[in-house]
C-alpha cells in the first residue's frame, strides 16, 4: 500500500505518496544485534529507490531533516559512549568519533601534498584539507565547515530549507526519535558488552553499501537541478 518516502521520515512539506515499500527500522536491527545472534538485514528498499534519483526536492528535503535530527541527536549517543566507557581507551575512541563530527579534522601527516590540498574531487567539490577518514584527532584542526551538520546545512540552504528548518527533536518523524532513543540506550549503555554489540551494528549497517546507494541518487538529483547539491563531504 503507498507510503511515505521512508519509515522514519515525516514529510514537513506536501509530498504526493510513493509506491514503494519502507524500510526496515535501524533502531530494531541495532537492537536486534544487541541482545541475540546475528541475523539477516532486510533489504535497503528506500535507499535502492533513492539511487534512481527520481525524487523531487520536497522529497530530498525530508530526508535531510530527518538525517539532521540523527546528526544531532546521535552527539548524544556518542558523549553517553563516552562518559560510559569502560576504559581509557574506549574513551579515547569515542572521543575521536565525536570530535571529528564536531569539526576537528584528523591529524594524517601522510596526506599533506600542497599541490593537491585544494584539489576538487569527482564529488562536487571535496575539500581534502577538511575531509580525510585516516589519522587522529590529536593534533588536529577544529574547522566550523568541517563539522557533519554544517555539511547537512549546506545542502539544506541549497534545497531551500533554514537554519531553524532542521535539527531539531521537534523535526524528527516518530520513528526517527525512537531510533535515536534506541541508539542512545544501547550505544551509549553502561554495560559494555551491549555498548559493543551497538556500535557493531552501526559499523556494519554504516558499510552496508547504503551510502554508495544515497550518493548515486545524489548524483541523479544534481543532473537535473540547476544548482548542485554539495553533496562531496
Amino acid at each position: 500500500m503507498p507510503c511515505r518516502t521512508l519509515a522514519f521520515i515525516r514529510p514537513p512539506f506536501a509530498v504526493t505518496p510513493l509506491l514503494h515499500p519502507p524500510p526496515p527500522s535501524i533502531s530494531i536491527l541495532i537492537l536486534r544485534a544487541a541482545r541475540y545472534p546475528p541475523r539477516p538485514a532486510r533489504p535497503r528498499s528506500y535507499t535502492k529507490w533513492f539511487q534512481e534519483g527520481a525524487v523531487s526536492d520536497a522529497e530530498a528535503r525530508d530526508l535531510i531533516v530527518q538525517f539532521s535530527v540523527f546528526s544531532n541527536l546521535f552527539l548524544e549517543a556518542q558523549l553517553a559512549n563516552v562518559i560510559n566507557a569502560g576504559s581509557r581507551e574506549e574513551m579515547r575512541e569515542g572521543k575521536e568519533i565525536l570530535a571529528n563530527k564536531l569539526g576537528v579534522v584528523n591529524n594524517n601527516h601522510h596526506r599533506h601534498h600542497p599541490a593537491r590540498a585544494r584539489e576538487p574531487s569527482l564529488a562536487d567539490g571535496l575539500d581534502h584539507e577538511i575531509v580525510t577518514t585516516e589519522g587522529t584527532i590529536e593534533g588536529g584542526i577544529f574547522h566550523f565547515r568541517a563539522g557533519h551538520y554544517e555539511w547537512l546545512l549546506d545542502i539544506g540552504e541549497t534545497l531551500g530549507l533554514g537554519f531553524d528548518d532542521m535539527g531539531k527533536r521537534r523535526h524528527g518523524a516518530p520513528t526517527t526519535l525512537h531510533f535515536c532513543g534506541a541508539l542512545r540506550v544501547v550505544y551509549g549503555s553502561e554495560d559494555p558488552e551491549t555498548a559493543l554489540a551497538a556500535l557493531f551494528a552501526v559499523k556494519n549497517w554504516a558499510a552496508a553499501g547504503f551510502w554508495d546507494e544515497l550518493i548515486e541518487g545524489w548524483k541523479g538529483i544534481n543532473a537535473k537541478r540547476d544548482t548542485r547539491v554539495p553533496v562531496g563531504f
